[in-house]
């Protein structure tokens, strides 16, 4: 990263950076790889991938995760860049909202990037899931 984005995510996305840094630093997680112009990715023990400033955390088992959903976790990267310390409640509050309720077991009606956080996050990256 350059040192004017690590600083703006130390700075401007401080709320999420920390909470990012404390959730890797909860003793089971680590580093698997530094994109210079992006983010830190960092593997943990759920299944679900997710995004907090510059760190997105993906499951240990990489089996079924594909190049375009880190691109989608990087667009909320961007998200957090845009908005700064508003990304939680507005952004990251309601993405874990709408997961939770996705994937609570209904029959699914529409797609789980249709609603408008996760539609953002793969417009800011040019990224097409359905």
């Amino acid at each position: 990263m350059t040192t004017l984005h690590t600083l703006l995510h130390f700075t401007w996305c401080l709320p999420q950076t920390l909470l990012g840094l404390i959730i890797m630093g909860c003793g089971y997680k680590e580093i698997m790889a530094y994109d210079l112009q992006r983010y830190v990715l960092v593997r943990w023990l759920k299944s679900s991938m997710f995004s907090l400033g510059m760190y997105v955390f993906v499951p240990c088992d990489m089996m079924g995760i594909h190049e375009v959903h880190l691109h989608h976790e990087h667009g909320h990267s961007r998200q957090s860049l845009i908005l700064g310390w508003l990304y939680l409640p507005v952004i990251a509050l309601p993405s874990l909202i709408w997961h939770i309720w996705y994937y609570a077991g209904k029959p699914k009606q529409c797609s789980y990037y249709s609603f408008w956080t996760e539609r953002w996050a793969n417009k800011l990256t040019g990224v097409e899931l359905e």
